[in-house]
């Protein structure tokens, strides 16, 4: 089972005895549709290439197509780096592995976890629901995108986020999922659910 996670923001698969999960919408909170545009990874890439180029031309070379065709290698060949290396999504990924029977969550900027897969009580979905934090200040932005001939959608609304958590016997609990379609999450959480209870099955067999 290969859920492409370019449309559903998970990437889950199932091969055998062995699972793989990874995704970039773990957690529950509201992204700004202004900051998005302007500190996403490709712009970020972006600018430090171009620094990097600008950068590039300032090296005292005596022909000035030395210097532009510098700074347009140094760009070409950073941009990409930049933006597969450095300021990529980052990603939970969440493995069983069937042959060992051990589980492990990789979140970004944490500690590895590590468990059996026999401590794992279940999967549950959840609902959390986000408020606009600053409706003033998102009535003033509207106002001004307005003025300006351009429609926010659902700026300032209530969010409905659905999530998909595991709880291990011992009391942790973590989120796997978190994103606004509910069919999505359930989708997900109900082959966490089979494979998981299958695994138990075999187990006791």
């Amino acid at each position: 089972m290969q859920p492409g996670k370019n449309d559903r923001g998970y990437k889950l698969v199932i091969t055998g005895d062995s699972l793989r999960l990874e995704t970039v919408q773990y957690k529950a909170q509201r992204e700004s549709v202004l900051a998005k545009p302007l500190f996403g990874p490709e712009t970020a890439s972006l600018a430090f290439a171009a620094l990097a180029a600008v950068g590039a031309m300032a090296i005292p070379f005596h022909a000035i197509w030395e210097r532009l065709l510098t700074a347009a290698v140094a760009f070409s060949a950073l941009f990409p780096v930049l933006r597969a290396f450095v300021f990529k999504p980052r990603e939970l990924v969440f493995e069983i592995k069937g042959k060992t029977g051990m589980a492990t969550l990789k979140m970004p900027f944490a500690k590895k976890t590590v468990f059996g897969a026999g401590g794992i009580k279940e999967i549950m979905e959840s609902e959390e629901v986000l408020a606009p934090q600053n409706p003033n200040g998102y009535e003033l932005v509207n106002k001004i995108a307005l003025h300006h001939g351009t429609v926010i959608p659902d700026f300032a609304e209530k969010l409905d986020i659905h999530k998909v958590e595991i709880l291990l016997k011992d009391g942790r609990r973590f989120v796997l999922y978190a994103g606004q379609d509910a069919a999505m999450a359930a989708r997900l959480s109900e082959s966490l659910r089979q494979f998981i209870t299958k695994g138990k099955e075999e187990a006791y067999a």
